[in-house]
């Protein structure tokens, strides 16, 4: 009896081997196939990297947008934007509003001046490409710290509904080194542009058209054209005085 228990218990343990290895190479080939190895995974800083990247590449953008509208003069002065310069608002009097302004040194004289474009509230609302120009105000600041008006011009800037399909012409004002800049753009399948470039005049006290340039271009060929135009063509101009329509225009053939 004691053989025969001895040999069952062994048949026993033979038999639950060979179970335990039937099983075991059956469930292999579904782990394969059914059980992927996991991807190795990236650190976790490189996937927020990537996306702080973006951000920051549109972020980017934006600041440069920022500093296109706001500009900095060649002393390094920032040019405040609308709404940062208090001051400014006593100069849009009867029904006018403000819809650019630049602060730097127009005059070498080492204080804060600044260049304002007034835009009538009675404009809006009329025939389209009939409502008024614009206003320029040229601001410079005294030794007591007041801003007082030394020149304008209501010609430079156009009509909010003048620039054909593109809308508002008006571009930006930047103030330069003793001077500043106005561009004003617009068009549809041919766009132009337009820069005035004005300079301090010291002797005179005043500030004088220094150069004007003029482009056109084609958005469907690229065909272009540009000519610049100095005192040789147009003579001495004040920027009171300055008539956008005494220099000639720019046409594609």
């Amino acid at each position: 009896m004691k053989t025969t228990d001895e040999g069952g218990r062994m048949h026993q343990r033979a038999c639950l081997a060979i179970l335990l290895v039937t099983a075991l190479v059956a469930c292999r080939p579904s782990a394969q196939a059914g059980t992927q190895p996991a991807p190795a995974m990236a650190p976790a800083s490189s996937g927020v990297h990537a996306e702080m990247g973006s951000g920051g590449r549109q972020q980017a953008r934006r600041e440069e947008g920022k500093k296109k509208r706001a500009g900095r003069n060649d002393q390094g002065i920032l040019q405040l934007p609308v709404g940062e310069t208090e001051d400014l608002s006593a100069f849009a009097t009867g029904g006018e509003k403000i819809i650019a302004s630049a602060t730097g040194d127009l005059n070498g004289d080492g204080r804060v001046d600044a260049l304002v474009v007034l835009d009538s509230l009675g404009n809006h609302g009329r025939e389209r490409g009939k409502d008024a120009p614009r206003t320029i105000l040229l601001l410079i600041r005294g030794a007591d710290g007041q801003l007082q008006k030394v020149a304008q011009n209501d010609r430079i800037v156009p009509c909010a509904a003048c620039g054909g399909v593109l809308g508002d012409p008006f571009g930006f004002i930047r103030i330069s080194k003793n001077g500043f800049i106005v561009v004003i753009e617009g068009g549809s399948r041919q766009r132009w542009s337009s820069q005035y470039e004005f300079e301090h005049v010291s002797n005179l006290n005043d500030w004088h058209l220094r150069k004007v340039e003029r482009d056109a271009y084609d958005t469907i060929t690229a065909a272009g054209i540009s000519r610049t135009f100095t005192p040789e063509d147009f003579g001495q101009v004040a920027f009171s005085d300055f008539d956008p329509s005494t220099i000639p225009e720019v046409v594609l053939p």
